[in-house]
């Protein structure tokens, strides 16, 4: 068979023929196998045209079985080449030096860096061999701190690779280059910039976040404090107000003549400064 064989292309088998107990030029040959080990071709007819095909070898008595759009039911199969009476055979396995399956779909790459940290997810769902992949960051590659981990599906991997790394260096804005070999295939993703200057949306998220709390324990502050204010101020002009009504009264007794002690004969007195006189006419008409 023709290696690497290639998931999805044409696979080719070979099957020559040196010697046989039948003359060759009176000797049929035959292909069989496949998932259900079935004739595919015989004497160069093929069983089913748009899946397998015979031909002719550039030596004599060269058969070359040719299958299209080679896929996972082609593979871990027994093959027979049949000449004549004599027959050889050979199971395929499916090994990691052998084949080969190119991901169809691009394979889903996410970065980011944040306080340092430098984070890369590959994902690809189908995949074989093992994609072996190089992310190069600020002129350093990273292809031996990368984790690979893989599971089945089907008789393929589902790939996930992951890249974490503290960065060191302190430059804003690099290139970020991804590359990955899949068995003879190198696939290169586009650049693309990375600026571990910026504030990611997270961030500025909770520092918008963080702003609203503090700017709503301002306001309840604020609105808790007026009260106190208000109290403050009216009790304030209630203690600068007493000592004015004081005053006041002892200036209107001083200008009616009275002072605590003399008498007074002014009838509009409401404090009663002739407290005194009309004790004394008292006096007089009990004499």
């Amino acid at each position: 068979m023709n290696k690497p064989v290639i998931f999805g292309k044409t696979a080719e088998m070979y099957c020559k023929v040196e010697h046989t107990e039948i003359p060759l030029n009176e000797s049929s040959n035959s292909w069989n196998g496949g998932p259900n080990n079935t004739l595919l071709s015989k004497d160069g007819f093929s069983t089913n045209k748009k899946k397998y095909e015979e031909k002719m070898g550039q030596g004599e008595f060269t058969y070359i079985l040719q299958i299209h759009n080679f896929s996972e039911l082609d593979v871990d199969c027994i093959y027979s080449c049949t000449f004549g009476v004599d027959s050889a055979s050979k199971k395929f396995d499916l090994n990691e030096e052998d084949y080969q399956y190119v991901p169809t779909e691009m394979m889903h790459v996410s970065s980011e860096v944040r306080n340092n940290n430098f984070k890369v997810d590959i994902r690809c769902n189908r995949v074989w061999p093992t994609p072996i992949c190089d992310v190069s960051f600020q002129g350093i590659h990273y292809a031996n701190k990368t984790s690979t981990s893989k599971t089945l599906n089907g008789k393929l991997y589902s790939v996930f690779i992951t890249l974490r790394q503290r960065l060191s260096t302190h430059s804003c804005s690099s290139k970020m280059i991804i590359s990955c070999q899949i068995g003879t295939e190198h696939i290169v993703f586009p650049s693309k910039m990375l600026d571990r200057c910026t504030v990611t949306d997270d961030n500025q998220a909770k520092t918008g976040s963080y702003a609203r709390v503090i700017a709503l324990l301002i306001a309840i502050i604020g609105i808790g404090l007026i009260p106190f204010v208000v109290y403050i101020v009216v009790a304030q002009k209630r203690k600068n107000s007493i000592p004015v009504q004081i005053i006041y009264t002892e200036i209107r007794r001083t200008e009616n003549g009275c002072n605590g002690n003399s008498d007074s004969e002014n009838p509009d007195d409401p404090v009663g400064c002739n407290s005194n006189s009309d004790q004394l006419s008292s006096n007089v008409n009990q004499t």
